[in-house]
Order: C-alpha cells, then structure tokens, then sequence
C-alpha cells in the first residue's frame, strides 16, 4: 500500500496553488514555443502585481494577523496608501527567497569547500 499523508486546506489555499500551477505551465510552453501572449493577458497580469492583505496572505500562506505583525515591525516589504496595505509579488517572492534556510547537505558542502579552500 502507497504511503497516505493527509492534509487541510482551504478552499482559498487550494485555489491559489491551482492558479499557480496552471500561470506556470502556461509561462512554460509561452517561453518553450516562443509564443506572443495577447496583450489583454499581459495586462491582467500588470493589474496583479500589488496584492492587498488578504491576497499576500493566500500567496505567502501566512495569517493576516501575521502580515499585519510583519508591517507593524517593518520585517516585511509593503506599501500603504492612506490606511490601505499593499505587497509587490515580485518583492514578496524575493523576501521569501531571501529567508531560505539552508540544507545540511548544503552547510556540510560549504564547510567542506571552505576547508579544502584553506587547507
């Protein structure tokens, strides 16, 4: 028997992964068949650079009171028109990207490195 691993999403949670995945696929096969996207997509896509509260939240899977903590202590990137809170995607990703933790295949592959550098 296949090994089961269960979880719980939300309706929301599991929306946003299949946005994902399909906006990835079709990227890949614009980019792998040089295809020219119609300029009314590209637009669309424009118009969803800036996400507010609730949509970082679904893109970073993290509570809003979360996000709200992060602003409040500048740990996170945001704009604020007036009382309204707005993240880049492009920023968010980059901020995400920037808190990975290494492996420790990657830290004993650096360690290893660095003491045959200095031998």
């Amino acid at each position: 028997m296949q090994d089961l691993i269960l979880i719980s999403i939300s309706v929301h949670e599991l929306k946003a992964i299949i946005e994902q995945s399909v906006k990835k696929s079709v990227q890949e096969i614009v980019q792998n068949n040089n295809l020219i996207v119609p300029s009314s997509l590209q637009e669309k896509e424009k118009s969803s650079l800036y996400l507010n509260i609730q949509q970082a939240s679904q893109f970073t899977h993290m509570a809003i009171a979360t996000l709200y903590d992060y602003t409040h202590k500048k740990k996170i990137p945001f704009s604020k028109i007036g009382k309204r809170l707005l993240f880049s995607k492009k920023e968010l990703t980059e901020w995400i990207q920037k808190h990975r933790k290494k492996t420790r295949y990657e830290i004993d592959q650096e360690a290893d490195d660095w003491l045959n550098k200095n031998k």
